[in-house]
């Protein structure tokens, strides 16, 4: 897991950056190569970062489907990518938790913030309660 925070700035001054939440990375390994390839393509060659919350609802999801392939896949798409700690930014944890702004969402929407890159997502009920 990458720490120090001169890590972190030396891979998004590099070739930039993007965090990736965890609809994200089931999209990129749930098996449908289209939905794969857009998404790629709009990463481009950007470090793809994945926060600790994003890892752990990951796995719990894949653990609880339970199938080897939907395994091998997650373990394919991670990587791919650097694990970084929860980084949250104060100005998204100072937002209300709710049913659309859930606590894990903060953390990995937060740390994005709080790096200054995109977070890619398929949530747009965080994006729609962050709006409101």
């Amino acid at each position: 897991m990458l720490e120090e925070a001169g890590a972190l700035e030396a891979i998004r001054s590099a070739r930039g950056a993007v965090n990736l939440d965890t609809g994200t990375l089931r999209a990129l390994s749930s098996g449908n190569a289209e939905v794969a390839v857009a998404i790629y393509a709009a990463i481009g060659d950007k470090h793809m970062l994945v926060t600790q919350a994003a890892f752990s609802e990951l796995v719990s999801s894949v653990a609880r489907d339970g199938n080897e392939s939907t395994i091998l896949a997650a373990a394919a798409v991670l990587s791919q990518t650097s694990l970084i700690p929860n980084l949250p930014s104060a100005r998204v944890m100072s937002m209300q938790t709710t049913r659309s702004v859930g606590a894990m969402d903060k953390l990995i929407f937060g740390t994005g913030d709080a790096l200054r890159v995109a977070t890619f997502s398929s949530d747009a009920k965080f994006v729609r309660g962050a709006a409101s």
